[in-house]
């Protein structure tokens, strides 16, 4: 409804939405570690990819497909995307704990990411990092956003009012919709 809704007021553009189970090994923890990751990148890089290619009436091409998801699919969408930006130019993540854990470091989950920011900067047409402002992830996201910022990696910040809950999530995914496949953003 939200996507309909902007898509009818022409502030977000059609789209194909396509949403895969991230939950990689049946407990909500598991499609946040590396494995499980790796495993939903390959499933998305190999089956469901080709499969939408083939199967819908798609704008093919990076710059022609985003990937987003919320708190483990932020995570999972924020790492698969930005590993992959020969395939994604529009990369978002609401409320990750992944990226919010203290234990997170960039430089392991994307190795060499923050040591070409101006590759990184050219290729991504977007992205976007949203949280409540009284999630407890939200200090890791403020930290996530400071090493961005030190690398000079351009974001798009969206706080919103709310913890860990879909008022969050639908606030971020209506301004998200807004950005994505836009030219000026």
């Amino acid at each position: 409804m939200i996507l309909d809704n902007l898509i009818a007021q022409h502030k977000a553009v059609p789209m194909l939405i396509v949403m895969p189970n991230g939950d990689t090994d049946g407990s909500w923890a598991g499609g946040s570690s590396p494995e499980g990751i790796e495993t939903l990148s390959q499933e998305m890089l190999s089956d469901i990819i080709p499969m939408i290619d083939r199967t819908y009436r798609v704008a093919r091409g990076r710059e022609n497909r985003a990937i987003t998801g919320l708190s483990m699919g932020g995570g999972q969408a924020f790492t698969i995307g930005l590993k992959h930006l020969d395939l994604f130019a529009w990369v978002g993540e609401f409320s990750s704990g992944l990226v919010s854990d203290t234990e997170f470091r960039l430089e392991k989950h994307l190795p060499g990411f923050l040591d070409r920011p101006d590759d990184v900067n050219r290729k991504l047409k977007l992205l976007f990092l949203s949280c409540g402002t009284e999630d407890p992830r939200y200090p890791g996201q403020l930290d996530l956003i400071d090493n961005l910022k030190q690398h000079n990696i351009h974001y798009v910040w969206y706080p919103s009012p709310g913890v860990h809950e879909w008022k969050v999530w639908r606030h971020a995914l209506a301004e998200f919709a807004q950005k994505v496949f836009q030219e000026a953003h």
